[in-house]
């Protein structure tokens, strides 16, 4: 299992979910139902008010709906001294896939 304990991990989760719903053409109402929460709670995070969406159970939910890692959404790459969070959010010009 793994702990969230950082708001740019957060972050960065909620900009990769929400660029790849936009991606797909997903709506916000379909990801609430993947995850089995109401709309108005994944609104609510898509519009950063709300970080308790990124629970442990909704981000593997996320994951396995968009056939990637949590680690991937957290922002984590594997490197010579394990697991390294790469921060991107604040450089708009990459897409969240080159982060």
């Amino acid at each position: 299992m793994f702990k969230i304990n950082n708001s740019e991990q957060i972050e960065h989760a909620r900009k990769i979910i929400f660029q790849m719903l936009r991606e797909r053409g997903e709506t916000q109402h379909e990801l609430a139902q993947v995850v089995g929460l109401k709309d108005s709670m994944v609104s609510r995070w898509a519009s950063g008010k709300n970080s308790s969406f990124a629970s442990q159970d909704n981000l593997i939910a996320i994951a396995k709906h968009f056939k990637v890692s949590v680690d991937y959404l957290l922002g984590f790459e594997k490197g010579s001294r394990g697991r390294k969070f790469k921060s991107c959010h604040s450089d708009q010009s990459k897409s969240p896939h080159d982060c």
